[in-house]
């Protein structure tokens, strides 16, 4: 069972605020993404059998702080979409990876209660839907 706790035993990486909360599990803590984060994530990354099954190759540490400093905005530039990032890490603190939610929400139609609950996360409709389902992203300000 996943909780989220803004104290975790790992003392590296992240800090709450636009990543959200530390996601705490027997085996792993998930940390909010921080640029300073590459230094470590540079060398976790750096495996070529990885890029092999992935694509592309193995990113310069300057390439991972840009990135990561694009992503530790947690939206995209007109705003319209919103994600969160977290590094994985292992409960002694060793970083193994990385995760990220993008957040939208698929609401049926007449289902009113997710229609509030979305609205309420800051969320309005759009007008794509997805399987009869109407989605909602973040509006640009």
């Amino acid at each position: 069972m996943a909780t989220a706790d803004s104290a975790s035993p790992a003392s590296h990486g992240g800090s709450d605020g636009p990543g959200g909360d530390r996601i705490v599990t027997a085996r792993l803590v998930l940390a909010p993404l921080a640029v300073g984060d590459a230094e470590e994530m540079v060398a976790v990354l750096g495996d070529e059998r990885l890029h092999a099954f992935t694509g592309g190759r193995p990113p310069t540490l300057a390439e991972l702080r840009a990135r990561y400093a694009r992503l530790v905005a947690g939206r995209s530039p007109d705003g319209s979409e919103q994600w969160r990032n977290w590094i994985v890490r292992l409960r002694d603190g060793r970083a193994v990876g990385t995760v990220q939610a993008t957040i939208t929400a698929h609401v049926h139609p007449g289902h009113h209660a997710s229609a509030a609950v979305a609205a309420r996360a800051g969320l309005a409709a759009t007008r794509e839907l997805h399987d009869g389902e109407r989605v909602w992203c973040r509006q640009s300000s």
